[in-house]
């Protein structure tokens, strides 16, 4: 199976084919689908070793959503499930991913999903590890490298002619996305105001 995007129904018509065909002793980290991972996880009542595919399975167990996505009406969605009462289950999970891990995966994610970490908050035992991740997370944070692409309409050091080697690559796309690139550049590097738009 590709890594490639499911809508949710795909992926629920997925997850009974396997257990049907008893698919589901595989290792999961060998699926490339996070969000089908994320609903074998909860099946198989498993916790992943890494932080970000455990705060997926939260959101999954949470919202029914096996997306990972930073919105305020996510976040709202949640604090609402703590006050009335319905995210009791967050504390045995997070007992039990510091307990097969420890607290530095979660550390090292805190500040890159800060508010969706908080938003669990509320828990004595959540709040105890949540409290204790953001306490390491400058310790242990992740530095996400930022693709070339990402950089080129407000990073200066990025140069034309790095741009190219990189375009020589692909003749195809060089042809005509080349020109797209040098005036986005230009543009951007004459008019600051612009890169705050893109």
């Amino acid at each position: 199976m590709s890594g490639m995007a499911l809508s949710q129904e795909t992926l629920d018509c997925v997850v009974v084919i396997m257990r049907e065909l008893d698919m589901l002793s595989l290792d999961l980290a060998t699926i490339p689908n996070k969000e089908l991972r994320v609903r074998l996880y909860d099946q198989l009542d498993q916790i992943p070793a890494i932080a970000q595919e455990f705060l997926r399975l939260l959101l999954f167990k949470a919202t029914g959503n096996s997306l990972l996505i930073k919105s305020q009406s996510v976040i709202r969605h949640i604090r609402l499930l703590r006050e009335y009462k319905k995210l009791d289950w967050t504390a045995d999970v997070f007992q039990q991913f510091v307990n097969q891990n420890g607290i530095e995966p979660l550390a090292a994610e805190f500040l890159r999903y800060k508010k969706l970490w908080l938003a669990f908050k509320g828990d004595a035992t959540v709040s105890r590890i949540i409290n204790k991740a953001r306490k390491y997370s400058e310790r242990c944070k992740y530095v996400k490298n930022i693709g070339l692409l990402e950089r080129i309409t407000w990073d200066d050091s990025v140069k034309q002619m790095r741009l190219l080697r990189n375009f020589q690559r692909f003749p195809s796309i060089k042809e005509w996305f080349w020109p797209i690139v040098c005036y986005i550049v230009r543009i951007t590097r004459s008019r600051p105001y612009i890169s705050t738009i893109l």
